[in-house]
């Protein structure tokens, strides 16, 4: 009996080490796959039994933040959500992306639940990758977003910082189709400049490819009276003429985007979950996080944000990463007034200048 039970406590010892194990991610699921996956998912009989069947796809395969998100989704109750992106957040491809995973969520205190386990996996310590050496776009003539005042399909385009880090991870795919497949999710996901959309497509070889990706793209595109300037990541002729019937079909389709607003009540609720922060390091994470979820903020209220900070380089910090969220960028200068310093006001403006 003892030796039954020692070869069973080994048995036991090495079933866990192998379910620890972090499975090399190279790409993430691929979308057919992924979509037999979440049919399965679909046919769940309660939420228990939708855990174990999410937990079986998450442990066994590699999959991106969208991905991630989307069975996140499925569940009714937030906890089992937790739970899930918690599980999933081991072998996601993409986890510079995971805040997006964030968006499953209506309450702010399991968002939070959930930034604390990725930060601690993080060992408290935000990894930033470092760009790849070599990594260079087209000189081709990108049109600027920033003084676009035209029709939009999105509120505003995500910020150049952001951007890049994600153009890096395509890049780094060894294969077209995983550049193609994480690009499409990327502006599926996300609001774009048709400048995005240029160096993205030129990240991929083939210029059929390339035409499928502008297309799908469009939809999520900020300043689509640009759109034709795309025509340039193309040498075939047929291909341009393509882009252009699609553009011209699409102008019936385009809808005024809702308001860019974050309303009274939501602000104050955005402002206690921040001041309610222990850590400035923590307030400073989860403002970036909250920010970039609302999307879109006022200068004034940028500046009340800011006034939640004690040190003059986190409002600094704030103060800059907010501006390509707020809606009346010629009004930032109110912002002055959430500085002790003439040196942070400099600074500020150097910044807004070079945007």
């Amino acid at each position: 009996m003892r030796r039954i039970l020692l070869t069973l406590n080994s048995l036991l010892v090495i079933t866990i080490s192998i379910a620890q194990v972090q499975i090399p991610c190279i790409s993430p699921m691929p979308q057919l796959q992924f979509q037999q996956k979440m049919f399965v998912l679909s046919k769940a009989y309660s939420e228990d039994n939708k855990q174990q069947i999410a937990r079986s796809i998450a442990s066994g395969n590699c999959l991106s933040s969208a991905q991630v998100k989307q069975i996140a989704e499925q569940f009714v109750d937030e906890y089992y959500r937790l739970d899930f992106a918690e599980m999933a957040y081991e072998n996601t491809f993409d986890k510079d992306n995971f805040y997006s995973v964030y968006d499953a969520f209506t309450n702010f205190s399991t968002v939070f639940m959930l930034h604390d386990y990725v930060t601690g996996r993080c060992h408290s310590t935000p990894v930033v990758p470092q760009p790849p050496v070599g990594i260079t776009f087209p000189e081709y003539e990108y049109p600027s977003a920033y003084s676009y005042h035209g029709r939009t399909n999105c509120n505003i385009p995500m910020p150049d910082q952001d951007f890049t880090m994600l153009a890096l991870q395509i890049a780094n795919q060894k294969y077209e189709p995983g550049r193609l497949l994480i690009a499409s999710q990327m502006v599926q996901n996300n609001c774009v400049s048709v400048a995005q959309v240029m160096k993205l497509a030129s990240l991929l070889e083939m210029e059929s490819n390339r035409l499928s990706f502008a297309k799908a793209a469009f939809a999520g595109t900020y300043d689509i009276d640009n759109y034709q300037m795309v025509e340039q990541v193309f040498t075939y002729n047929p291909y341009k003429a393509d882009l252009e019937d699609f553009i011209q079909s699409q102008d019936g389709t385009i809808d005024k985007p809702p308001p860019c607003l974050v309303t009274e009540s939501d602000f104050t609720d955005v402002c206690a979950s921040i001041r309610k922060q222990s850590f400035n390091s923590t307030r400073v994470a989860i403002a970036r996080q909250i920010i970039q979820a609302k999307g879109c903020f006022t200068s004034h209220q940028v500046l009340d944000i800011v006034k939640l900070f004690d040190f003059e380089d986190s409002r600094l910090e704030i103060a800059k990463y907010a501006y390509a969220y707020t809606s009346d960028k010629e009004n930032y200068y109110v912002l002055n007034d959430g500085f002790s310093f003439e040196s942070s006001k400099t600074e500020l403006s150097k910044f807004i200048g070079g945007h």
